[in-house]
This record gives structure tokens, C-alpha cells and sequence, in this order.
């Protein structure tokens, strides 16, 4: 079926349907026209509805945004106002130099394990510098937070003119109090330390203290640092690798000064300068866990150090027995060796001067107690000890033999502490009693500590030894001992349950009871 003609006139049926469809089109029209104008106003009531909104979104925006702008303003000065009202603003300025200087106290004393300063200990003073306009110019002016130069060579290494600037701002900050000095000097890095160690030199008249780590190689310029007149330096520690070269060459120790009272060594072995002068050190500690030392190193330090009243050897038995006997201390007071003499030394001590001596071991032998006492009962140098400490089981097997020889020859021995896993009831038999000469054994004895499991054997001969002891201080007699007042029984377990306390009970009853 083809499309209709449009330029045909139609015919007299066709007129007729056409007309039809032309009523129902125009009557569709009309209906679709009044719904059309009630759109078009809809649509433009929507658009001013629209627009309106729009307008009041923008304005609500701007209202928030100046609300916001307004609750910060407040804020801020809300803020700024509780600042003015902080207690902290009350404090003077001396207050808040000493809570600044307060952490540095806390590190005056920088022997822990690796004889080292935190390196904290400097950067509080740039950390406090940095708060504010105020606590800045209170850090500034407080010269003894300027007190601690701790380098690491291998990091100044990379940026050393940072570094050198670093050392200059500290020593003028400080003006003219005393520094601490702490230098860490890897063994590739020796070279490097120059300019570093020439800069620090300047400053030496007001070392404090001196840590220096020179590893396993030390250069001259590292060498430098321990030479030298130091008039306030008052404590030295030099060491070296923990697990570096067996038999290292020794570090030459050549610093003097009127106040230098302690030296600290820790893996790695020292020697004395000959061209150093009469030295005011005495306390000396060394620990050699690392190294494998030489007597000949502790005989340097009686030569060097004469004034020495107290000497603390960590790794003893990795000593290697070599040079003249007996390294003569003449002014030793106190001695702490650590780590066992597995046999009876060639080489021995002689300190007619000595009152207290410590000694620890864990390979279960007595040598290292025969080593404090028996090679000096051989000059008679012991007879003035009063303290002996003996940590860990370092006594071995004891019997009544050995208790009578050992410790007949401590006639003014006051404490002894010591742990015995052997002991047996015939210990305490032997202070119980005089011995054949009419004698005690360790007369001025008043105070005692044992480490041991406690047992009803154990403790029926401590509070027996106390008893006797006890009354037999009280006698007219001239071999009276001392009043054993002070009696410790008892190991960790023991103290834990309580039993420790009980024994203790037990022991003031029976002095009561006296």
C-alpha cells in the first residue's frame, strides 16, 4: 500500500473520515495547550523557587564561613589567654633554666654498660630552644645546658662543617662552664676525626668528663684527645669494640689534671705514659670481657696511679700472667674481681691497705677467694680487711679445715656476704665456738649474709651461731667477739615466700632473748 497523495484532492468518503480525525486532533490539541501552560508556569515557579534558594544558600555560606572566621578569632584568643593564665608563665626564668638542666643532671654519670652518654643529652637544649620566643631566650642564656658535646665521627663525617659549626655554637653558649665530651670514632673512620678532635681540643681546659669509643684502630688525632693537662676533668672512660681483636695494642693514657679522680675501661687495654706526671686518680674500673689483658696492664696502673683506693676488674681470668710479682698497690682500699682464677695464680696483689674486697665467679672453685686471701696471708696484707663479698658460688666445696684456714686470717673482718650452694651446719659450727688457741674465728664480725636455700638444719645453726655469739659478746673475757646483730639467711625463693622474713624474726627474738 502505497502513502497518500498530499497534492490530490480527497473524495467525498474520504473527506468525511478525514474530518473526523481532524475533530479529534484539535480537541487533543486544545487539551494538551492547557496543559502546557500549566507546566511552563510550573517550570518558571520552579525557577524562582530555584534562584531564591540559591540566593539563600549563598547567603547561609557566607554566614557560616563568617561564624567559622569568628569562632577561630575566639578560639584563638581563648588559647592565647589560657597561655597567659598557665601556671607555667609564673615561673621565673632561674625556675625554668632548672627544669631544663634538670634532664641533663640525670645524665652526669654515663657509665652504663657501653660507658656512653644518650645523645638526648644534647639535643634537649636545642629542643627547649625551639617551644618559643621566651623559652628560647631562657635556653640561650642558660649556660649549663650547653654542657654536653656527643659526636658519632661516622655521621660528622658526611657533613662535617655542620658539625664543627655544632661544637663552636655549644662551647659559646656554655661560655666558661664544664663540658662533657663524648666521641665515637669507627675504625674507618680515624681519619676523619682531624678537624673534629682539633676543635674539641681547643675547649679542653673546661673538659668535665671524657668518653671516648676509639674501636679496635686508634689514630694520632684520637691520641691527642688523652694527652694533656685538664685542670677540672674530673672522670675519663675510654673503650673499645665489645667483640673486636683479641690482643688490641693498648690505648696510651696520658690526661692529668688536679681533680681526675676516675678511669673507665671497657674492652679494650690502656697503658700509662711514662712522661705522665704523679696522678690523682682513684677509682679505676676495667672490663676486659672482650680482650685478652695482661698483669703487666693492672701493674701499670699501681705505677701510674698511686694514690688508687679502689680497683674493679671485670673478665680476670682472661688475664694473661706475665711481668714482675706482686703488683704492690700501696693505697688500695677496695677490690672487686670478676671472673674466676681456675688455678693458683703465678702473679699476686699485694695491698697492705685493703678493708673490702668482692669477688664473683660461676665456675664453683675457691681459688678466686684464695687468690684475695691466701696470697696475701703469704706478706700478711689481709689482716686489716673488714669487708668481703663474695657473689655467686665462688667458695666450692667448704669444709671445716678450710673455713678455720681462710678466715682465721681476717681478724677484723666485719661483713661477709656470700653465696654457698654447699654450705652445710658445720659453717656456722665454726664461728660458733673458739677455735683450739682459744681464738674466734672472725671476732669483729656483725654482720652476715648467705645465700642459700634455707633449711630446718641451716637454720638451727644460724640461730645457734647467733646465740653463742650473742653471749659471748657480753663477756668479761678479752677474746670476746662482736654482737653478730645482723644475719641474712635465705635465696631469692625463700625471700619471696616469706621465709627469709621469718628467719629474720627468729634471729631479733633470739637477740632479745640474750
Amino acid at each position: 500500500m502505497t502513502a497518500p497523495d498530499p497534492n490530490r484532492f480527497a473524495g467525498l468518503a474520504e473527506a468525511a473520515i478525514i474530518r473526523g480525525h481532524l475533530q479529534d486532533e484539535e480537541a487533543d490539541i486544545a487539551r494538551l495547550r492547557a496543559r502546557q501552560q500549566v507546566a511552563h508556569s510550573a517550570v518558571h515557579d520552579a525557577e524562582v523557587a530555584f534562584k531564591a534558594a540559591q540566593q539563600a544558600l549563598s547567603t547561609a555560606r557566607a554566614i557560616a564561613a563568617d561564624v567559622d572566621r569568628r569562632v577561630d578569632e575566639l578560639e584563638a584568643g581563648a588559647r592565647t589567654h589560657r597561655g597567659f593564665l598557665h601556671p607555667i608563665r609564673r615561673l621565673p626564668d632561674e625556675i625554668l633554666a632548672a627544669i631544663f638542666c634538670a634532664y641533663n643532671d640525670l645524665g652526669d654519670e654515663p657509665y652504663n654498660e657501653g660507658f656512653s652518654y644518650p645523645e638526648s643529652l644534647m639535643t634537649v637544649a636545642f629542643c627547649s630552644a625551639s617551644v618559643c620566643r621566651r623559652w628560647r631566650s631562657v635556653a640561650v642564656q642558660t649556660r649549663a645546658l650547653w654542657t654536653y658535646i656527643i659526636i658519632d665521627i661516622e655521621r660528622a663525617a658526611r657533613r662535617p662543617a655542620e658539625w664543627l659549626a655544632l661544637i663552636a655554637l655549644v662551647c659559646a653558649r656554655s661560655v666558661s662552664h664544664p663540658i662533657a665530651i663524648s666521641v665515637m670514632v669507627p675504625d674507618d673512620h680515624a681519619h676523619n676525626a682531624v678537624e673534629i678532635c682539633t676543635e674539641l681540643l681547643r675547649a679542653q681546659h673546661r673538659w668535665r668528663t671524657l668518653h671516648i669509643n676509639v674501636g679496635d684502630g686508634h689514630g694520632r688525632d684520637v691520641q691527642r684527645m688523652l694527652t694533656g693537662y685538664c685542670p677540672i676533668l674530673r672522670t675519663v672512660a675510654i673503650s673499645g669494640r665489645p667483640f673486636g681483636l683479641s690482643t688490641p695494642e693498648p690505648v696510651c693514657f696520658a690526661l692529668s689534671g688536679p681533680l681526675l679522680r676516675s678511669l673507665h675501661i671497657s674492652h679494650c687495654r690502656v697503658s700509662i705514659s711514662p712522661q705522665l706526671e704523679e696522678s690523682s686518680i682513684e677509682n679505676v674500673t676495667v672490663n676486659h670481657h672482650s680482650v685478652n689483658p695482661r698483669m703487666s696492664d693492672l701493674g701499670g696502673f699501681a705505677k701510674g696511679f698511686p694514690r688508687l683506693t679502689t680497683l674493679s676488674v671485670i673478665g680476670f681470668a682472661k688475664y694473661i700472667l706475665d711481668g714482675p710479682a706482686p703488683i704492690t698497690f700501696p693505697a688500695l682500699r677496695s677490690l672487686t674481681l670478676v671472673g674466676a682464677v681456675l688455678h693458683p695464680p703465678r702473679q699476686y696483689f699485694h695491698c697492705p691497705q685493703l678493708i673490702e674486697a668482692t669477688t664473683a665467679t660461676r665456675q664453683g672453685c675457691y681459688y678466686s677467694l684464695i687468690f684475695l686471701l691466701m696470697s696475701d696471708v703469704r706478706v700478711g696484707c689481709v689482716s686489716g680487711l673488714r669487708k668481703l663479698f663474695l657473689r655467686e658460688d665462688c667458695l666450692g666445696p667448704l669444709d671445716d679445715r678450710l673455713v678455720l684456714e681462710l678466715f682465721s686470717q681476717l681478724p677484723r673482718l666485719e661483713e661477709l656476704e656470700t653465696a654457698i650452694s654447699s654450705v652445710k651446719p658445720s659453717f656456722f659450727d665454726a664461728f660458733s665456738r673458739p677455735s683450739g688457741d682459744g681464738l674466734w674465728i672472725a671476732p669483729r664480725l656483725q654482720r652476715l649474709a648467705i645465700h642459700v636455700a634455707l633449711s630446718k638444719k641451716l637454720i638451727k645453726a644460724a640461730l645457734t651461731l647467733v646465740r653463742r655469739r650473742s653471749q659471748a659478746s657480753i663477756s668479761d673475757a678479752s677474746n670476746a667477739p662482736c654482737l653478730l646483730s645482723n644475719v641474712t639467711l635465705g635465696n631469692y625463693e625463700d625471700a619471696e615466700s616469706g621465709r627469709t622474713q621469718e628467719f629474720q624474726d627468729a634471729v631479733r627474738a633470739v637477740l632479745d632473748l640474750v
